[in-house]
């Protein structure tokens, strides 16, 4: 019986899939916005009102994905969430191109046993009543291919420049530049 039920949905499955990869990569404009909009709402956890996202934008694992009101995503950006406690996106949160977000690691601890089966581990942050891998607060600009690790929580009102590598906790209102990122200033001392 699981044989034929197998045979029966994995065409369903892949012409879900080929559609996805269409809708994901269809040019930006209404209707792209639009088509990805729709596969996103439902898909995700938790999708709030006035999202924005751009061709490449991709996700996985999205039953352990919430992003609330007015976010924007760029160009190829990824949310990878699996193997963790989830990943969490505020209000008014604008994600430039290229950002990638892993919110479990690999395991690589034990010499004895090979890389690939080791299995992965991930970061705990309780935010909200709620434990996610990665959370990234209200009023947060994240600048191009910014790389958000597991264990990431980016404080309200933060700003990280482009190309910066974050895996820790960013206090509120920070200026986060490098690789490592660091705090270089705050919004508030301006």
């Amino acid at each position: 019986m699981k044989i034929i039920k197998k045979l029966i949905l994995r065409p369903f499955i892949e012409l879900f899939n080929l559609f996805k990869k269409l809708v994901t990569h269809f040019p930006d404009g209404t209707i792209g916005s639009k088509f990805r909009l729709v596969l996103w709402k439902l898909s995700l956890s938790k999708v709030g009102k006035n999202l924005t996202i751009s061709s490449g934008a991709q996700y996985s694992y999205p039953n352990l994905i919430e992003i609330n009101n007015n976010v924007i995503l760029g160009n190829n950006v990824s949310i990878h969430a699996g193997d963790s406690k989830g990943v969490y996106i505020g209000n008014y949160v604008a994600i430039a191109d290229g950002t990638y977000i892993r919110s479990g690691n690999h395991k690589f601890d034990d010499l004895n046993t090979k890389i690939i089966y080791q299995g992965h581990s991930c970061a705990e942050i309780d935010f909200n009543f709620n434990k996610y891998s990665v959370v990234i607060e209200d009023d947060v600009w994240i600048g191009a291919r910014v790389i958000i690790l597991s264990g990431t929580h980016i404080g309200k009102g933060s700003v990280i420049s482009a190309g910066s590598v974050i895996s820790n906790i960013i206090p509120p209102y920070s200026i986060v530049v490098g690789n490592p990122g660091r705090v270089v200033g705050n919004r508030k001392m301006l």
